[in-house]
């Protein structure tokens, strides 16, 4: 699984995270994505994940923000 803690991100960085998770979502998907806010983790769904998309995540979110388990 993958986790993006959105715990200090304001609202131009969470909708942009929302849509690359609405973008990647689909019939191939093979990760489960969830979202980090404070002590709370929530599941955001699955998305298609690979290297040339996990680069553009950390694009949008930066890696210290990113847990991959």
């Amino acid at each position: 699984k993958i986790i993006v803690d959105i715990t200090n991100f304001d609202e131009e960085q969470k909708k942009k995270l929302r849509g690359f998770i609405k973008f990647f979502t689909g019939d191939t998907s093979n990760m489960k994505i969830f979202v980090k806010d404070g002590d709370k983790e929530l599941p955001c769904g699955t998305i298609l994940l690979n290297n040339n998309i996990l680069e553009e995540l950390y694009n949008i979110v930066s890696k210290e923000n990113i847990i991959l388990e």
